[in-house]
């Protein structure tokens, strides 16, 4: 039950979308990028429209979901639940270590649906990456195998308050840096037909 919380806790929060970075030529002339909030808004409504419906593409995630942390990403933070401990447990992953999670994925989303408030945008003096903070409300059911109960739909609701480095790569929002605490309350499970 607590890798289904971890895996949830990491698909809240990343989906790479495409930037709409403005350029501008520096001193020697050369093009540059810089990332805008129109772009950091961008990434969010991507992300709430692929995680939102009746029936989510789980693959259409997890594929796109591995494009998106940049070589040195790190993710910190908190998860807790109601199941299981129901102590907040540490978690720290890299990209390997994140993007084979993501390979794991077992379950399929239903009725789901995500929403981000943008609570504070910082531009970092590199200009194509800022210091985002955000708290993403995430609920719905997942229909999934539990060993002792068969195929079950389980409702979830998740809460989680970050902070995340964002960097334009290529014209791309990646993510360098997470650092989030998620609380996630799961409903009974209830066989699935």
């Amino acid at each position: 039950m607590l890798r289904l919380a971890f895996l949830l806790f990491l698909i809240i929060l990343y989906y790479p979308s495409y930037a709409n970075a403005v350029k501008e030529v520096s001193e020697n002339g050369e093009m540059q990028d810089h990332i805008t909030g129109l772009d950091i808004e961008d990434h969010f409504a991507y992300i709430e429209k692929i995680y939102t419906g009746k029936k989510p593409d789980i693959n259409v995630i997890a594929k796109f979901i591995q494009d998106y942390p940049s070589d040195d990403f790190i993710l910190t933070g908190t998860v807790k639940t109601n199941r299981g401990n129901r102590k907040p447990r540490a978690v720290t992953i890299n990209k390997d270590q994140f993007i084979e999670s993501e390979k794991k994925i077992s379950y399929e989303l239903y009725d789901s649906r995500i929403r981000h408030t943008l609570t504070n945008i910082k531009y970092l003096d590199d200009k194509v990456s800022a210091e985002v903070s955000y708290t993403s409300l995430f609920q719905g059911r997942m229909k999934r195998f539990i060993k002792g109960k068969g195929v079950v739909f389980l409702d979830f609701k998740s809460l989680s308050v970050c902070t995340d480095i964002l960097t334009l790569v290529d014209g791309k929002i990646k993510g360098k840096k997470a650092d989030c605490d998620t609380e996630i309350i799961y409903g009974n499970p209830v066989k699935a037909d």
